[in-house]
C-alpha cells in the first residue's frame, strides 16, 4: 500500500499502528496474520507490516482528504491494525 511521507514515518517510527482505509473490494481480502508492504510515495522506501487486527469504523471527517464521506458511507471504512516485521 502506498503511503504520503508523514503516514509512514509514523509507522516506521512505531507511533502509528492502525492504517484507515476505505472497505472495497481489495480491503476486504485483508486477514489477520497477512503482510503488508507499505510503501514510501515520496522515496519509495518499503515497510512490511503484519496485520494484528480489523477493526469496522464509521466515517470520519479526517479521511475526506483521501475518501469522500458519501464513498465512506457507501463501502464502509475499516481500521487496519499492523505490527512492524
Amino acid at each position: 500500500m502506498h503511503l504520503h511521507p508523514k503516514p509512514f514515518e509514523r509507522i516506521k517510527n512505531g507511533t502509528k499502528t492502525v492504517e484507515k482505509r476505505l472497505l472495497d473490494e481489495k480491503r476486504k481480502q485483508i486477514k489477520v496474520g497477512d503482510t503488508i508492504i507499505f510503501e514510501s510515495r515520496a522515496t519509495g522506501e518499503q515497510l512490511p507490516t503484519t496485520v494484528v487486527a480489523i477493526h469496522k469504523l464509521a466515517p470520519t471527517a479526517d479521511l475526506q482528504e483521501y475518501y469522500p464521506i458519501a464513498d465512506q458511507q457507501k463501502y464502509g471504512v475499516i481500521g487496519i491494525e499492523i505490527r512492524r516485521k
